[in-house]
């Protein structure tokens, strides 16, 4: 297919590279070209400018092509045999972290080719999604936190103290209080393709004095081993649908806002039918749902949360946390989005 493509221009791939880097002018690549000829890169005394990609050499071909983002660096890979370089693994392991919210599970920090463990992870979610909407469930896997009972008790131990010293009558060595309804402790789960990043959190430490980093236990797993498929799904004992239509909602919202119209209008088309069909997708298990939409710290999202293959795996792209905090009356399941702070709550099972 190389051999027969027209010439890659500079302005044919600034075109293609939609979404370049913030703070760049509209066409990058010529804003690189100009940087790169007053630096001396190209130190011929009497060369014309530059006319394509395929006449730089692969130094600046490799500057370039680090200002792109997934999408414009797809496309110059199937415009021309001779930008091969953006095939480059060092290209596409930050597009990888940047997938995986800038954490890579354990099972591929050396991963050999990047560019093809995206693609496989962006198809896994896909066919995550396809399963959720055929089961009406969220087909994200709970994760099991090793020696979280030891942790707990440590922690426990840490808050009772501080609220002791405090003056608080009703703690006792070891024994904190929570409150009388508890839900100190808190579990987010999130997923990216096969992988999903489980948190446990405890939602009091921090004011007493507890540093984030110790009141957190994060633990990683690969669903796609044979060990892990019989693990619990996370929120299966929510109102699937209204969170579903929410999730669904926002999907189209955060794939318009970052430019995609194709794929938003295709996600509205979807979230559309679904609607009408009254016993379908987003139909409540509840004849009241009890449900609460919160956006009163919404802000707009910053690019690397939105990027392509995100918003194409959608729930199972690291978009949305699946949280659960339990209760002495029941427990509280929520979806949040991170990227823009929103999020919707479940009280269904609560007593």
């Amino acid at each position: 297919a190389g051999s027969t493509a027209a010439p890659v221009t500079a302005a044919g791939a600034g075109a293609a590279a939609s979404r370049a880097a913030p703070g760049l002018d509209d066409d990058p690549l010529n804003v690189l070209f100009d940087a790169a000829w007053s630096a001396g890169v190209m130190r011929a005394k009497n060369a014309a400018p530059p006319r394509a990609l395929i006449d730089l050499g692969s130094d600046v071909l490799h500057l370039i092509f680090t200002h792109l983002d997934e999408q414009a660096l797809l496309r110059c890979c199937v415009a021309s045999a001779a930008l091969c370089a953006a095939r480059s693994p060092a290209l596409w392991r930050p597009a990888l972290v940047r997938f995986f919210d800038g954490e890579l599970p354990p099972d591929l920090v050396g991963c050999a080719n990047p560019m093809q463990s995206l693609r496989s992870q962006v198809e896994f979610a896909r066919r995550l999604t396809a399963s959720e909407r055929a089961e009406r469930r969220f087909k994200v896997r709970e994760v099991v936190f090793p020696g979280c009972r030891e942790w707990i008790k440590s922690l426990d131990s840490r808050i009772a103290d501080a609220q002791i010293q405090a003056g608080r009558s009703n703690a006792r060595p070891g024994r904190p209080y929570y409150g009388c309804s508890g839900g100190a402790y808190s579990e987010s789960f999130k997923a990216y393709g096969q992988f999903v990043k489980g948190v446990m959190t405890n939602v009091c430490a921090e004011g007493y004095g507890v540093p984030e980093a110790e009141s957190r236990l994060v633990a990683w797993v690969d669903t796609a081993g044979k060990t892990t498929t019989a693990a619990p799904l996370a929120l299966s004992g929510a109102d699937f649908g209204p969170l579903a239509e929410w999730k669904d909602g926002k999907l189209t919202e955060l794939a318009a806002n970052a430019g995609h119209a194709q794929l938003a209008k295709s996600y509205e088309a979807e979230r559309a039918a679904a609607k009408r069909d009254k016993k379908g997708l987003y139909k409540s298990d509840t004849e009241a749902p009890d449900v609460n939409v919160i956006e009163d710290k919404k802000h707009a999202p910053p690019a690397a949360a939105v990027s392509l293959p995100k918003l194409l795996a959608g729930l199972y792209g690291g978009l949305f946390n699946l949280n659960e905090t339990g209760t002495s009356i029941g427990t509280i399941y929520s979806l949040s989005c991170p990227a823009d702070s929103t999020s919707i709550e479940d009280y269904s099972s609560m007593g």
